[in-house]
This record gives structure tokens, sequence and C-alpha cells, in this order.
């Protein structure tokens, strides 16, 4: 059981909350488009971060073109999560740091090598887009 948060000098653990990597997570249907939203708040222990349920993401934003080679859903879909999350909620985490975070979890998750190198490189090259949208 973790402490979640503190008020006072009291700890506050709430029961129906995940740790990462165990993400539970639901499609959002009539949107068009893949988007999930996160259905139960889930700690993130290597940033000390919730991600709130509610929050929604579309996983690694891969084209269709280039899926047979990096699919949009497996085992990059947890790691997907909270680089989502953080390209849209960081307010102390520079865009590196976040990528390099995505990165790390990549690797964790078990996601072949060159995959996790490929994926790291295209957040680099075409992830400044995101991030503006959510700081300016």
């Amino acid at each position: 059981m973790h402490c979640h948060e503190y008020v006072g000098k009291k700890c506050i653990v709430n029961l129906a909350m995940t740790t990462y990597p165990d993400i539970r997570f639901k499609k959002v249907e009539g949107v068009g488009y893949d988007l999930f939203e996160v259905t139960e708040d889930c700690f993130v222990p290597s940033i000390q971060t919730i991600i709130p349920k509610g929050q929604t993401t579309d996983f690694a934003s891969i084209p269709r073109i280039f899926w047979a080679f990096i699919p949009p859903y497996g085992r990059a879909t947890n790691p997907s999560i909270p680089h989502d999350f953080l390209y849209e909620k960081s307010k102390t985490m520079s865009r590196i740091e976040v990528d390099k975070l995505f990165l790390v979890d990549l690797i964790r998750a078990d996601v072949p090598i060159w995959q996790c190198v490929l994926m790291y490189t295209a957040v680099r090259w075409f992830g400044e887009k995101a991030w503006r949208k959510h700081r300016f």
C-alpha cells in the first residue's frame, strides 16, 4: 500500500488506485478515432505522480502505414499513457525528461530495443507540436 497524498501529517491512501504499470483503461466510444480513458487513478512511483481517472490517451500516435513495424497496441501501450499525461500536464519536467522516461518505460516493458529507439526518436523529432500545444 502506498501513501498517495499527505494532508497535514496524515497519509491519505486511495484504495481504488492502481500502481504503474497496472493502468486500467477503456475505449471512449463515438469520437471517430482510437481514444482511451483511464478508469482508476494510477500512481506512477518513478515520478511520484498520479494519473487521474478520466485522463485520455491515444497511446502511441503511430501512423497506420507503420503499424506493421510498430503496432499501436501491445507492449508500448502502458508506457504511452504516462508519456501522454506528462506531455499534457507536466509543469516540472522538461520535454526531454518526459521523452527519456518514455524510453526507460518502453525498455522496462520489454519492447524490442529497435522499437524503443525508433519510438524515442519519433517523439524527439515529432513531439514538439504536441508539447507546445499544452504550454502556450
